[in-house]
């Protein structure tokens, strides 16, 4: 899991350092656990993949996809076509700022909706 938790980083483009501050940890805990001198817990796994919507299967054997594939609808297909159309006009400065405003709506579990 170790080298899976880094190809999450990289994938994401982000460092090691932001990913722990964004998973609540502090950036020397997570490079504790990917050298191997603290363990998994379940809490890092849960959040690593409610926060980045990482598969837990991939995350902890390597199997199928990286990420959860959201379910493409038409209208989940145009609402994704408009975000990255959105996002493709912003400056990089900007991107982050809103990369930050999601996340911290994550957080306060805005996004958690019941059918």
């Amino acid at each position: 899991m170790e080298k899976r938790i880094i190809s999450v980083a990289d994938a994401l483009g982000l460092s090691l350092n932001t990913m722990s501050k964004e998973l609540g940890f502090t950036p020397s805990y997570l490079s504790r656990v990917i050298s191997g001198k603290n363990s998994f817990t379940p809490r890092l796994v849960n959040l690593i993949c409610s926060t980045y919507d990482v598969s837990e299967t991939w995350l902890r054997t390597g199997k199928g996809e990286m990420f959860v594939s959201v379910k493409e609808t038409d209208t989940t297909q145009a609402t994704l076509n408009f975000v990255k159309s959105v996002l493709n006009d912003l400056s990089e400065e900007n991107r982050k700022i809103v990369w930050e405003a999601i996340q911290q709506l994550q957080k306060e579990n805005f996004f958690n909706f019941k059918n």
